[in-house]
């Protein structure tokens, strides 16, 4: 936990916010967080000169924006698994825990961010740190910048890849209403939706769970749709990186995870 006023937190997130590439959404795979993070931060020299064998384990369960805890463990949101959120909770496990988003935060930011992305998007995050007066340390500290004594983690393997199926098969509406129907949920399944999301999607899945339950679903966000339910939600767009097949597989997987029934009293 932070012990002192994050002062520049809404400025740096200001400054993301102004930028043309940090637009969120999902484009490394879930089961690739750890791989990606490996492969294109912890094993690269440039990193390994600097911080060694640091390298923090990447997990689900966050929503909205990424999540930092300390010095070992990164959690992101469906939305916030991407390169530019990566950078950006990365940067925060190698600074101490109480410099929150301040000037030795914004330095490791932008290496990360120039070494990982771009030069282009680095010149173009550095120049929106200006206008909103974010203040950055000077680059000859970042050799100085390390994670607090004690709290880094011992040296890990690279992941192992991840074994693609020998049959890949494409996953349908139909297979996730027989996965809900085997725990007794519901599917709504809209063709052409009108719920107001920015790009129109081509459908729209919600698998509802039956009365008294709710979803057991780390790294989704739940919607509540009355005081016992809640449903489990995924859409399917052209300009998406995921296929349909990949949200009806993903939602299929969350179905098996299972319900537990609520606690909530019913009123009379």
């Amino acid at each position: 936990m932070r012990t002192q006023r994050d002062t520049q937190r809404s400025k740096v997130y200001a400054a993301e916010n102004a930028c043309s590439w940090t637009q969120f959404g999902q484009t490394i795979p879930t089961d690739q967080l750890q791989t990606w993070a490996y492969k294109n931060v912890f094993s690269r020299a440039w990193y390994r000169r600097r911080w060694g064998n640091h390298a923090p384990r990447i997990t689900t369960g966050a929503r909205g924006r990424g999540l930092a805890r300390g010095s070992y463990l990164i959690k992101l949101g469906v939305a916030s698994r991407n390169p530019w959120v990566m950078c950006h909770e990365i940067a925060h496990t190698l600074t101490p825990t109480d410099a929150g988003h301040g000037p030795e935060f914004a330095r490791v930011y932008l290496f990360l961010v120039e070494r990982v992305i771009g030069k282009a998007e680095a010149k173009e995050l550095r120049e929106k740190f200006r206008e909103h007066r974010v203040k950055v340390a000077p680059a000859k500290n970042l050799l100085a910048i390390r994670f607090a004594p004690g709290e880094a983690p011992a040296a890990i393997k690279p992941p192992k890849p991840a074994k693609k199926p020998r049959r890949p098969r494409n996953w349908t509406p139909a297979d996730v209403r027989r996965a809900a129907a085997k725990v007794g949920a519901t599917v709504h399944h809209d063709k052409n939706p009108s719920s107001g999301y920015p790009v129109r999607g081509l459908w729209d899945l919600d698998v509802i769970a039956p009365e008294g339950y709710e979803w057991v679903s780390e790294g989704w966000d739940l919607v509540d749709i009355d005081e016992t339910r809640t449903i489990l939600s995924t859409y399917a767009y052209p300009e998406s990186a995921f296929t349909g097949s990949d949200r009806c597989r993903e939602l299929i997987t969350q179905i098996e995870a299972g319900m537990q029934e609520t606690n909530k009293s019913a009123t009379v």
